[in-house]
């Protein structure tokens, strides 16, 4: 399942938001529509909550596998409220839309920024460091090995480590492509 909602598309200011679910051709089909006010925590909830039970009328043990979202964390709240244990896998495009919005804010040097942007693609694709089957462990060190490197490489660029760890390096299990 994705979730997403659009800002600010009609004079009101009501958002959108849509359900996706993947068929068994893995097209994308939108499922639900949710129109609403204000994207607090409670709103979305109580929208997956509405999804969930008409779909569990359907089929009692239904259970999405994953979800995928937006960096909203009311949405993300929401989930995980509605979903306990789903994992939650953040959209690719707006976790490096807010990198980059960051970057450019906190780095002068365009060189800088454009080593610094590659590195972090490499960070979102661990998963092609390890081998076939690794445990949990493994991609734990991985991830944390990964991290301090980075850390250390671009030390200079205080601002932007600072905004990486305090924002994403708490939650690479839902940013990586693990």
């Amino acid at each position: 399942m994705h979730i997403d909602a659009t800002h600010g598309t009609n004079n009101a200011k009501f958002l959108l938001t849509t359900i996706i679910v993947m068929d068994r051709h893995m097209n994308g089909v939108p499922v639900a529509f949710f129109v609403h006010s204000r994207g607090t925590t409670r709103i979305v909830r109580d929208c997956l909550t509405a999804l969930l039970k008409a779909a569990r009328e359907v089929q009692p043990d239904f259970e999405f596998g994953s979800v995928g979202c937006d960096a909203a964390m009311e949405e993300i709240t929401a989930i995980r409220e509605t979903m306990s244990g789903v994992p939650i896998f953040l959209c690719a495009w707006h976790v490096k839309r807010a990198w980059l919005s960051n970057l450019t804010s906190t780095v002068a040097d365009a060189d800088k920024r454009t080593e610094i942007w590659r590195a972090l693609d490499e960070l979102m694709r661990l998963n092609v460091q390890l081998p076939t089957s690794h445990s949990k462990e493994d991609l734990a060190k991985l991830c944390t090995d990964v991290l301090e490197r980075f850390y250390s490489e671009f030390s200079e660029q205080a601002a932007f480590i600072t905004y990486f760890k305090k924002e994403w390096a708490g939650k690479v299990e839902v940013w990586a492509q693990l």
